[in-house]
């Protein structure tokens, strides 16, 4: 049997993307409407681990938060985009950057998680 890490981490969903994430991780997401600073607030959490328990949320955790802080926001590589027509002189080159903002996990809040509740249909996995 492998043994679980003994660490806290969390799986959230952040405009319709999960990333698993722990205290003091930096993550890459698309263009957030946030100003560099602030800190925001997130509550769709799908899994929590803390330490040796593992908690799975149906769809979500309630109570389970993350505070999260934006660091800053860029645009990432151009993608390059090319068009060509044989035989007709066609050709046509154009150029996109995606914008991304870079996010710096700040706490994870148990909150409620600490009591499962039948009624939030939340299923408790325990390492063996």
């Amino acid at each position: 049997m492998i043994p679980l890490p003994s660490m806290k981490y969390a799986v959230i969903e952040i405009a319709g993307r999960q990333f698993k994430v722990k205290e003091g991780d930096t993550f890459v997401t698309d263009a957030y409407k946030t100003e560099p600073g602030v800190e925001v607030l997130i509550d769709q959490v799908h899994l929590l681990s803390d330490g040796d328990q593992i908690q799975v949320g149906n769809p979500t955790l309630p109570g389970v938060s993350l505070k999260l802080e934006s660091v800053r926001h860029f645009n990432d590589e151009k993608v390059i985009i090319r068009r060509f027509k044989a035989k007709s002189r066609y050709r046509k080159n154009k150029g996109h950057r995606q914008p991304k903002t870079e996010l710096k996990v700040l706490s994870i809040d148990l909150g409620e998680a600490k009591t499962l509740s039948k009624k939030a249909k939340v299923k408790e996995v325990k390492g063996e």
